[in-house]
């Protein structure tokens, strides 16, 4: 799709010509900077950006201001398999010198520029610029191979924060020290722009969000650092558009991403931005391909799994509540494909943009975020979104909607999710549903933990509740979970406003001695209702059991369970107890607090079995 637009020779031509290097105003043109400080949606950001930087500003006058990133902070991914102890000073570093320079874009008076210049040489010192997480390791050894620069996400971010760096504030840091960005430079071409062009990236193939997201960046990076390089930058581009046309090709025609709406922000939401910049560069030559209608597909699915309010349909490694995103981006992507739908929705949610403990800026270390939130969001939020549909299918995953009103923070939303357990940042989550009312959550998927080096080790991955189908409300039957594999799968049967059924029986190994399962899912004006019907093969009688997460305190009261502001009767399977879980993970805590609730129950039967939840108020 990307590459077919002009070849290499073609692109070359047109970089030769003066083009933009960036969408986003040098600090020297005044008067754009001036425009971006008005507006209601700008003006509390603004004033959080400019509170945070000040604060840094008199933490530098007592001494470091920039974190410290230690070998035994890098060593300990291997030993220990904790990430966040490197992870944590590696984002702080570059989230201070985002809020710097930006700062700095805005005031414009000099006052930043010495701890941005500590920031340049601090990053610029560091031995190598990706993840530990993401090194190459010779046996018991805890330092990654120096013969493996790995172009990582971060890596490829770094170089783009540099870039923007340059390109806002370059004259004015040569101004000081033309060699310094001399260094920035040389160092982003060796490390990204010159390993990616040695192709030592595994995500070359177009396999998941690592292909947008290092080619989105690492292409703004090289735009800007290769600008006096036409060939060579062609020729990156080019290569980067063929590895982001893979990455396309995945995308079935619906356009949905089965990493979760979380990872939709750095997968589909960088697939837009790389093409941006390929528009950006040639004058607009790219921008025919926003009209295709698999591309608004891929933009409008992140309006699909929106729940209500913040919260949205979970699937996968992605948070069930979103309160820091990209808001900038996602407009610019609404813009782009001509998506009224999806610019109302995102201009209505909210986001959480004061300083945050553990981050000096608010709520990112990605430098382009910044920008986009100043430069690519309106004065006001305008009219009140369209009302939801009442039913919304993402048919290519699986994934089903159904609501009892049409604004989304009133009645029950009820989902289902099919798919299969070898997705992208897989859970063993088919036939997982989830349950909101009046704009809570009731029954919830409770998204993922904090990464470890664990977290994607095939052998160790499902030992995680949340990632194994322990931690999903499908049934364990005949004391057998789940396995992940994508031949563990779920078959539509029928979907429409009101039912949805899936056919389960291939989501189970013939261990569970399965003949056959459906999940209904039922949604009316009154009431909504799960049911699970089920054949066995075998002779003895089969056990099964099913735990329901809960967001909050369920209480049984005589015939039901109260949540919420539901009852919810239960038939064809005996309650057990209901489980408070300590949530000591810093991740899922930060979603629903200390604790979760499981409600579990059992049963056993010889030939078949029928359950049924209901919920009405």
């Amino acid at each position: 799709m990307i590459s077919e637009i002009m070849t290499e020779t073609e692109l070359a031509a047109l970089l030769k010509r003066e083009h933009p290097v960036c969408r986003f105003p040098a600090a020297s043109d005044r008067a754009a900077w001036k425009r971006v400080r008005t507006g209601s949606l700008r003006r509390e950001r603004i004033r959080a950006l400019m509170l945070a930087a000040n604060r840094l500003l008199k933490q530098s006058a007592g001494g470091q201001i920039y974190p410290d990133m230690t070998a035994e902070q890098a060593f300990a991914f291997i030993r220990t398999g904790n990430r966040g102890v490197f992870e944590r000073p590696y984002f702080a570093r570059r989230a201070i010198l985002s809020t710097l320079v930006t700062a700095e874009c805005l005031e414009y008076k000099g006052r930043f520029m010495p701890q941005i210049i500590e920031g340049l040489w601090k990053i610029i010192s560091e031995p190598y610029w990706f993840l530990s997480a993401h090194g190459l390791y010779a046996p018991d050894d805890p330092m990654p191979r120096h013969d493996s620069i790995m172009p990582d996400l971060f890596a490829c971010e770094t170089a783009m924060t540099l870039a923007m760096t340059d390109a806002l504030l370059g004259n004015e840091i040569r101004r000081i020290s033309p060699q310094l960005m001399i260094w920035v430079r040389d160092l982003v071409c060796e490390r990204v722009i010159g390993s990616i062009e040695r192709k030592t990236g595994w995500w070359y193939s177009g396999v998941n969000n690592w292909a947008p997201w290092c080619a989105s960046n690492s292409a703004g990076a090289a735009i800007v650092f290769l600008r006096d390089q036409p060939e060579r930058l062609a020729r990156l581009l080019t290569m980067l558009a063929g590895v982001c046309d893979r990455f396309y090709d995945r995308y079935a025609p619906e356009g949905g991403c089965d990493e979760g709406p979380a990872y939709f922000c750095r997968a589909g939401l960088m697939l837009m931005s790389f093409i941006d910049h390929m528009d950006l560069v040639s004058g607009g030559a790219y921008a025919k391909l926003f009209r295709e209608k698999k591309m608004r597909n891929i933009a409008e699915y992140f309006v699909r799994v929106g729940a209500t309010g913040n919260w949205f349909v979970s699937p996968a490694d992605s948070s069930a509540k979103m309160s820091i995103f990209n808001r900038g981006l996602l407009l610019r992507f609404a813009e782009l494909v001509g998506s009224d739908e999806m610019r109302g929705f995102i201009l209505h949610l909210k986001d959480r943009i004061a300083p945050t403990p553990g981050s000096c800026c608010y709520g990112s270390q990605d430098f382009g975020m910044l920008l986009q939130q100043l430069f690519f969001v309106p004065d006001r939020a305008g009219r009140k979104p369209t009302r939801r549909p009442l039913f919304t299918e993402q048919k290519d995953l699986q994934i089903y909607v159904l609501r009892q009103n049409a604004d989304e923070t009133k009645d029950a939303i009820l989902s289902l999710k099919g798919g299969h357990n070898g997705e992208n940042h897989n859970h063993n989550d088919v036939g997982q549903f989830e349950l909101f009312f009046d704009g809570e959550p009731l029954i919830v998927d409770l998204g993922t933990s904090t990464y470890t080096r664990f977290t994607f080790l095939p052998e160790t991955r499902y030992n995680s509740f949340v990632h194994s189908a322990a931690g999903h409300n499908i049934p364990v039957i005949n004391g057998i979970l789940q396995p992940p594999g994508k031949e563990y799968h779920a078959e539509t049967v029928e979907a429409k406003p009101g039912k949805v059924v899936l056919d389960l029986t291939k989501a189970y190994p013939p261990e569970c001695n399965l003949k056959a399962y459906s999940r209904c899912a039922r949604l009316d004006k009154d009431a909504c209702s799960i049911t699970d019907t089920l054949a066995f093969s075998g002779k003895a009688p089969v056990p099964f059991s099913l735990s329901l997460y809960c967001a909050s305190k369920p209480a049984v009261r005589g015939g039901y369970i109260r949540l919420g502001k539901l009852n919810m009767s239960v038939s064809g399977i005996a309650f057990d107890r209901i489980e408070k879980i300590p949530l000591t993970d810093a991740s899922l805590a930060s979603v629903w607090g200390k604790a979760i609730w499981k409600i579990v129950f059992s049963g056993k039967a010889e030939d078949s079995a029928e359950w049924s939840f209901r919920w009405e108020k």
